[in-house]
């Protein structure tokens, strides 16, 4: 008899500690689920750390690489890092960023929880298209003036060389030409008086602004009004990733729901194998209150051990953008998964401490 209970004492510490190993992986599993599958999640960090403003800073950042003044396809342009990003804010509102950003979010983490049979993911530039016209034209007319006075100068130097003046400006070759009597020299002076400057200046901005406006005109129709990120994914079979998440999101989610049956189960199984209520409650309630406190250690001192990790990693220049993205994004996100798995197991030992205060209270009194 006594080898019997032996062995029935066993099998119920044995259950214990697989049931104190269970409430753990379903309070990191549920905490997981909960933190990282939904949207607000994103949102919120992008929100807090005023991405959708800054998503702007890094393309155009990017486009300029430490240079004064942007390059398109290898030619300078007049168009300065400011005047390029505020052209940008203008074409592309924080509130359209914000809209567009949003509803990726929300479809893409849809999809990868089953709620959705296929991803829906796209950018609506149609009613932003207006802002991108407004954007080009002010950006165009901004620097207008200095394309005209470089091209001034272009052509001043190129009638310096071709008549062997030693000017660079305007001014120096007007001022050797009233010293010399040739004829080009001659008509050099009448087509560069300021009335001749300013009418060619005015014909030049008129001829530009008709042709740049023909040219956003042309642009705006080219420019679709929605871009199909989802289809552009499955022609690149890049779907695969997103399918690939969606499976292992589903298999996570399956294993939540058994590791909890499971859990009932050897609940059920201790209840039975010890055939005293109020012992049950004691065990069960011990077993409880062992894994919030195990729980609450391991959460912490993973939480710590990863955000060191993440920290070291995203000890890179601060301009790169995968620093940027470790420190405003991944490192608080991670983060939030521990602290709500550290709440979930404090949980757990509170359940487990009103199991054994009501074993001592209630169900400790004697039977009449």
């Amino acid at each position: 008899m006594s080898l019997l209970n032996a062995i029935k004492s066993l099998v119920i510490i044995l259950l214990s500690i697989l049931l104190v190993v269970d409430i753990i992986t379903i309070s990191i599993l549920i905490s997981s689920n909960k933190v990282l599958l939904n949207p607000e999640t994103y949102i919120d960090e992008f929100e807090r750390n005023n991405l959708y403003d800054k998503a702007v800073e890094i393309a155009v950042d990017m486009q300029f690489r430490e240079k004064d003044v942007i390059e398109i396809e290898g030619l300078k342009t007049n168009i300065t890092k400011v005047q390029a990003k505020s052209a940008v804010h203008k074409a592309f509102p924080r509130d359209w960023i914000k809209k567009q950003a949003d509803s990726i979010i929300k479809n893409f983490i849809s999809y990868i929880k089953g709620e959705q049979r296929e991803l829906r993911l796209s950018i609506n530039l149609k009613e932003t298209k207006p802002n991108i016209a407004n954007a080009i034209l002010q950006l165009v007319n901004e620097t207008l003036e200095k394309n005209i006075n470089a091209l001034i100068d272009g052509q001043t130097k190129g009638f310096a060389e071709e008549n062997n003046l030693s000017c660079n400006t305007l001014y120096e070759c007007r001022e050797l030409c009233k010293k010399s009597t040739t004829d080009t020299c001659n008509m050099y002076i009448q087509m560069t008086t300021p009335e001749n400057l300013d009418l060619f200046r005015k014909n030049l901005t008129t001829m530009f602004e008709s042709i740049i406006k023909e040219n956003v005109s042309n642009l705006l129709i080219e420019i679709p009004d929605e871009i199909d990120i989802a289809r552009d994914l499955r022609d690149d079979n890049r779907i695969m990733i997103a399918d690939e998440i969606r499976d292992k999101v589903i298999l996570s989610s399956t294993i939540t729901n058994v590791l909890c049956v499971i859990a009932v189960l050897l609940i059920i199984s201790i209840a039975i194998i010890i055939s005293n209520m109020r012992k049950a409650a004691l065990y069960i309630g011990i077993s409880f209150i062992i894994s919030g406190i195990v729980g609450v250690i391991l959460f912490y001192l993973l939480s710590c051990f990863l955000a060191d990790t993440l920290d070291n990693i995203a000890k890179g220049p601060p301009e790169m953008e995968i620093t940027r993205v470790i420190k405003d994004v991944i490192i608080p996100i991670s983060t939030l998964v521990f602290k709500n798995a550290v709440i979930y197991a404090t949980i757990s030992g509170a359940i487990g401490i009103i199991l054994i205060i009501s074993y001592f209270i209630f169900l400790s009194k004697p039977r009449t």
